[in-house]
């Protein structure tokens, strides 16, 4: 976007005009469309028997006009790895909205190998989103508690 200037100056009785034009960036502002409270978490629950994962508040993310979310990641913190029968999925690019799925097969894989140890059932992970038309713009990492 550029943006007009124009300068009167009046020097010893002779007036003139300059005009000049500035660029000015306009960056793309990604980020979660609720109240960011650092306090605010997201909260996935499994429920195995509709084969869904409902996520509280709903993984929607506010776009710029020029912004579509095209990736939605899930990031591992430092007591939990991001576990292999959860995946994310963009269900609506322009408006930024997506979800967690549930890879039911993958789930009944891990349990049969024994890959949940004892008492775990909670996953503590962070979620980020990502602008495809912007590659390196993303939403700051948020914490998202799984059930």
């Amino acid at each position: 976007m550029l943006v007009q200037y124009i300068i009167v100056l009046g020097i010893l009785g002779n007036w003139f005009s300059i005009e000049f034009y500035i660029p000015v960036l306009t960056e793309s502002q990604i980020t979660w469309n609720f109240d960011s409270d650092p306090g605010s978490i997201f909260h996935g629950y499994i429920i195995e028997k509709s084969q869904e994962i409902f996520v509280y508040p709903p993984l929607h993310v506010k776009l710029a006009s020029t912004s579509k979310l095209c990736h939605l990641h899930l990031l591992p913190t430092a007591t939990h790895a991001v576990p292999s029968f959860i995946f994310t999925e963009v269900s609506d690019a322009e408006s930024g909205r997506a979800k967690l799925v549930l890879n039911e097969s993958a789930l009944y894989d891990d349990r049969l190998r024994g890959n949940f140890p004892p008492g775990s059932g909670v996953f503590h992970l962070k979620v980020v989103g990502e602008d495809c038309n912007h590659p390196h713009h993303r939403t700051k990492p948020w914490a998202l508690n799984l059930l």
